[in-house]
């Protein structure tokens, strides 16, 4: 699937049919490198989740991406699907 159309929010194209909770997709995130890793003492408690946004981090799950994926690295969002996905695989 990985993004020839990219349209909507992150949180839209990495979880289109919204099986996965947020933490989920903010590990993902992390994971790709595509937000920073915030240290663990500092990581709001998970029903403060939703909607994370630190000053070092530009995106959120509410993100738009504009036309094309300009605003980020599609090959950073298509390593966050790839995590998701195969997580699902392993935990099933």
């Amino acid at each position: 699937m990985c993004l020839s159309a990219v349209s909507g929010t992150l949180r839209t194209n990495l979880d289109p049919f919204g099986q996965h909770d947020d933490t989920k997709l903010w590990d993902a995130l992390r994971r790709s490198y595509l937000i920073d890793n915030v240290k663990q003492a500092s990581l709001p408690a998970p029903d403060e989740i939703v909607d994370e946004q630190t000053s070092t981090n530009r995106f959120t799950l509410d993100t738009i991406i504009e036309d094309e994926g300009a605003n980020l690295s599609i090959g950073q969002v298509c390593l966050s699907l790839y995590i998701l996905i195969s997580r699902q695989l392993t935990c099933s």
